[in-house]
C-alpha cells in the first residue's frame, strides 16, 4: 500500500529596526487580506539556506 504525501514549504521573515516592523499590506483579492510579514513560497530549485540557490 503507498501513500502520496503532497507538501509545500513557505518562509516568513521578521524585520525590527528599533521600535519599527515590516509588514505587507495584502490586498483582498490575496484571499487573506491585512498585514503580514514578508515571505513566500519556496520552489524547487530554491534552497531555504541564506544564499544558496
Amino acid at each position: 500500500m503507498t501513500t502520496e504525501v503532497t507538501h509545500k514549504l513557505y518562509t516568513m521573515c521578521m524585520i525590527q529596526d528599533g521600535t519599527k516592523v515590516l509588514l505587507m499590506n495584502r490586498p483582498d483579492k490575496k484571499g487573506f487580506p491585512g498585514y503580514i510579514a514578508p515571505g513566500g513560497k519556496v520552489e524547487f530549485p530554491e534552497s531555504i539556506e541564506w544564499g544558496h540557490s
